[in-house]
Formats: structure tokens, C-alpha cells, sequence
């Protein structure tokens, strides 16, 4: 299982872990040189991932480009992978360059995933959704000429399922959702399902506000989705083809840069909240069981707990299916939320000042994140000493009742774990990637 860093988080600088293998233990340089004649450049490796296999790591990298005077900066995407067994070995394939229309934002939309055999990945731009052969290098673009890919899944080894966004004219959108057999030549895609509404929240030149919200399932047989104007939830069965709706008509959710949507890692049940135009954030809160579709509606007793702002959810709930990984940044701070029946367990802050040291940043709320071993979730130490933000905040693991806090791993950059928890890696801000040993059993 793999768990991929998308744009979103990477907006407010929020780690998500990947379920992978590795046992090897180095740690080496990989950056390149920083400046070219008459512009320089800034290089910067923000998301890691490994193969479910465990034999390959990938990067994600980006280089800017930026003119002497500032005017302008294009972003260069690249995609390095090398084996553990020779991780020095680093072998790259350039995806994309994002032009000057997006050179105001500080991070745009990225994100890369692995197939299920560990021989391909697939990457996400503005641009593009790209698919590569880690054996040849071949480059394979999914979307045809014009098409705006918004999301995207794999489903089995050689298809990926992904959303095609359309305007119309005047009001009207289209959103298409398809699968692609990458094995076949010619390339083949069926359609799976389409929805059109009148939207009036199209913004066709803003990468974070003008793209759907689709929260795609693990394996990819389930998306929640919603239109960016108010709307319903929906939830599309691909496989079937069947779509449900649930909700009240005005319904949003929060994708930027908070999550508001949790699948079990099974794909059996989906945890949802969010609000509703001309009221508050935190309005309406369901569990959908998706053997049945029943929707079970939790809204009560999520407005007690949490007030009149939501907190911010992981993407999957815990290992063992018990619960939904949350922060409350605005409120009781990180907590495990059970839907059904509806319960919380909350992390005593006292306790995790006690053991963490004094704060620093007191506006800041410790975050919780998803460990890939049952019983335990992770711990990363914002708004404590020496602790700004999510990528240089040290990360503990800890049982769910804050009995054990264990490091996990003091080095600062963007980091992934293995699936048995034994093993974590590190890509600092620097390009030094290092492999660390845990002990969680």
C-alpha cells in the first residue's frame, strides 16, 4: 500500500506518509549545480515515495528557473528514482516545464504514485498526467490535447483511472471520469462515467481553486467527489459505473489546504465533513459504508466535539480500521475520531509538553499522521521548540494512549515509512537522502 504527498499538503508544508519497504542503510548527496548563465536556479526535492515492492525509491523534483530580474520563473519536473541496493545511482526522466502563469505561486498542483508492480509512475502536473516505464524511461502523456486532468488513480498494473474537467461555455461543466489501458497499442480509454452541472466557480486561471474535488479510494473502485461550485456528494462505484448522492444541496468541502475526506484503507467505509453555503465550516459530517451505500449522518455529534470549525483529517484512517486520524488546529488538537459509534480520543497536550519540551510557537497545534502499524500513529512536534512548520518538526510515534513516544527520526526534510514500520527515509532540503532503523514492535 502507498500513500502519496499531493500538492495540497505540500501547501501547508504537511508530511504524508508512503506504505513501502526498505532495509538498506545509507545516506549520500543528490543535488545538482545551482546556477546556469544569465538566470539561476533554485532546486528543491519535496515529496519521496517507495516502490510496494520496497526495491526502488522515487523523488519528485523541481527546479526554478528564474530570470536575474525576477520577472519571470518557469518550474522544470523531473522524476528520480534509483534501487536501494545502489541508491547513489540515481536515474531521472524529465516530465514537464511549468510556465510563467504559474510563477506567482509559492507550490502548485504535484504528485506522483507508483503502479502496483512497481514498474511504472505515474506523474501529475498542471499540465499533464504522465506515465513511466522505470525499465525503458518511456514517457506515456495520458490526456489528449486540451484535456484537464484533475485527479488521478491507478487501478490495476497497466490502467489508471483519472477526471477530465471541461467548460462549456457560459456556466456549463463536464467532468468525466475514465480508465486507460497503458499496455495496449493503441493507448485505449472507456469511459466509465460523466456529470455536468451549472457552475458559477470557475476559475479557469487559479491552479488551487478552479480544479474539482475528487478523494479517490485506495485501490481506485470508489471517488468521492463534488463540484466546485455548491453541490451535493457524490460517490462513483468505478467498476459498476453507479453513482450515489448524499447531502444537502450547498454542500462544500475543504481541500485547500485542509482535508475533509477519509477512506478505510479496505475501501469498505468513507468518513466525510464539511459545510454548507451561508453557514458554518463544520455543518454536516457522514460515514458512508460502501458495501450497501447506507450513509450514516454524524453531524451532531461532530458540531459538539469540534465546534464550529473542523479539524483536519489524514487521507486514510488508522492500520487497523479503528479510526480517523484528525487535528484540530482550532480547537482539542490532535485526536483519533471513531464515527460508529461515535467516539474520540484525545491527546493530552500537558502530557505532550511534558515529554516534547516547552513551546516555542504556541499558535501552532502538534499534528497527527497516519502510521502503517496497528496501534500506533504519528506524532510531528509543530509549534514546539525549534519546531516551525511540518518539514523540520521532529516525528515521534505513539500508541493511542499517548503511553509511548518514540523518535522516530530527528532529521529535517520531507520522509516516508515502511510498511512494517521498521524503517524510515529522509530527503532533506539539500538533496541528502538518509535511511534511518525504527523499532515499533
Amino acid at each position: 500500500m502507498q500513500y502519496s504527498v499531493s500538492w495540497k499538503y505540500k501547501l501547508k508544508a504537511k508530511i504524508i506518509i508512503h506504505m513501502v519497504f526498505l532495509s538498506s542503510v545509507v545516506s549520500f548527496f543528490v543535488a545538482d549545480d545551482l546556477f546556469a548563465s544569465q538566470q539561476f536556479a533554485v532546486e528543491n526535492y519535496n515529496q519521496i515515495s517507495f516502490s510496494p515492492d520496497g526495491k526502488i525509491i522515487a523523488l519528485l523534483y523541481e527546479k526554478y528557473l528564474t530570470p536575474i530580474d525576477m520577472s519571470l520563473r518557469d518550474r522544470e519536473i523531473e522524476i528520480h528514482w534509483c534501487s536501494i541496493l545502489s541508491p547513489g545511482e540515481l536515474q531521472k526522466v524529465k516530465v514537464d516545464t511549468i510556465g510563467d502563469e504559474y510563477a506567482r505561486y509559492i507550490s502548485i498542483p504535484l504528485d506522483f504514485r507508483f503502479s502496483p508492480d512497481s514498474q511504472k509512475v505515474a506523474v501529475f502536473t498542471p499540465y499533464h498526467l504522465s506515465v513511466i516505464n522505470l525499465s525503458t524511461k518511456y514517457l506515456v502523456r495520458i490526456n489528449r490535447e486540451k484535456e484537464r486532468i484533475t485527479s488521478f488513480q491507478w487501478l490495476d498494473n497497466n490502467e489508471i483511472g483519472f477526471v477530465v474537467f471541461e467548460t462549456k461555455g457560459g456556466n456549463e461543466s463536464t467532468k468525466t471520469f475514465w480508465r486507460q489501458n497503458i499496455a495496449t497499442e493503441p493507448v485505449s480509454r472507456q469511459q466509465i462515467f460523466q456529470d455536468s452541472t451549472k457552475s458559477t466557480l470557475i476559475y479557469d486561471n487559479d491552479p488551487f481553486y478552479h480544479y474539482p474535488q475528487e478523494f479517490w479510494s485506495t485501490k481506485g473502485r470508489y471517488v468521492i467527489y463534488i463540484y466546485p461550485n455548491y453541490d451535493y456528494l457524490k460517490l462513483l462505484d468505478t467498476t459498476l459505473g453507479n453513482m450515489k448522492t448524499f447531502g444537502s444541496n450547498g454542500s462544500y468541502l475543504e481541500s485547500t489546504p485542509f482535508n475533509s475526506v477519509a477512506w478505510r484503507l479496505d475501501e469498505s467505509a468513507v468518513f466525510c465533513l464539511g459545510g454548507t453555503q451561508g453557514k458554518r465550516d463544520n455543518d454536516w459530517a457522514y460515514l458512508v459504508q460502501t458495501s450497501d451505500g447506507k450513509v450514516i449522518e454524524c453531524t451532531s455529534n461532530s458540531q459538539k466535539t469540534f465546534g464550529e470549525y473542523e479539524p483536519d483529517l489524514e487521507p486514510f484512517w488508522t492500520a487497523d480500521g479503528k479510526y480517523i486520524v484528525a487535528t484540530h488546529y482550532l480547537g482539542i488538537g490532535p485526536c483519533l475520531i471513531q464515527p460508529n459509534p461515535w467516539n474520540i480520543i484525545t491527546f493530552d497536550e500537558k502530557t505532550l509538553e511534558k515529554q516534547l519540551g516547552p513551546k516555542k510557537y504556541p499558535e501552532y497545534k502538534p499534528h497527527l499522521f497516519v502510521m502503517p502499524v496497528a496501534n500506533w500513529v504519528g506524532l510531528c512536534a509543530v509549534g514546539y521548540k525549534d519546531s516551525p512548520n511540518h518539514v523540520e518538526a521532529p516525528k515521534y510515534a505513539t500508541d493511542y494512549k499517548l503511553q509511548n513516544l518514540i523518535p522516530l527520526f530527528e532529521t529535517k526534510g520531507w520522509w516516508a515509512i515502511s510498511p512494517d514500520g521498521k524503517t524510515g527515509a529522509v530527503i532533506s532540503q539539500r538533496g541528502k537522502l538518509s535511511i534511518h532503523k525504527l523499532d515499533l514492535h
